[in-house]
């Protein structure tokens, strides 16, 4: 997918004297099958941009695109683009790893979760064995894959931040 970021501004609590520019007239473009790294202090407004492009949060002003769409006043890419942490362990929180992995589907009402679940482990190489296993026992990087999975089963694009 294309997306396009043109003059975007967010600024937490506008009307308030704590106001706090997070972002300011922020322009880029990411072309369909680019890789991106987005790479900044704490605080410099990396986390609030991917809140912007989930639809998440809507920006003060200018627009984004996606697949040269307005998203700017609607929800975004909420059901497109499925992000992935530097530390996946956090999104982790059932009690056996397909469990983890079928939360999404099981709240979107998907019609064969264990089907989705099989095929995403096996199209990230988890292996089938590990559907019983606690998901904080495993080791980082299939931690990861893990949660790969989850966003697979949403038939995503990641935002990877690893």
């Amino acid at each position: 997918m294309d997306i396009r970021v043109e003059n975007v501004t967010y600024i937490y609590n506008p009307k308030s004297k704590d106001a706090k520019k997070a972002l300011e007239n922020i322009s880029f473009e990411i072309p369909k099958g680019e890789s991106v790294g987005i790479m900044g202090k704490t605080g410099s407004g990396k986390s609030t941009l991917i809140n912007l492009l989930k639809g998440l949060r809507k920006p003060t002003s200018g627009t984004i695109y996606i697949d040269n769409k307005d998203i700017t006043k609607k929800n975004g890419i909420l059901n497109k683009v499925g992000i992935v942490f530097q530390y996946p362990e956090s999104q982790l929180f059932k009690e056996t790893v397909y469990e983890d992995i079928a939360f999404g589907p099981v709240n979107i009402k998907m019609s064969d979760i264990e089907d989705a679940v099989k095929e995403a482990m096996e199209f990230v190489g988890l292996p089938e064995s590990f559907e019983e296993k606690s998901p904080f026992e495993l080791s980082r990087r299939r931690t990861e894959e893990s949660s790969d999975c989850r966003n697979y089963c949403y038939e995503t694009r990641n935002l990877d931040f690893r």
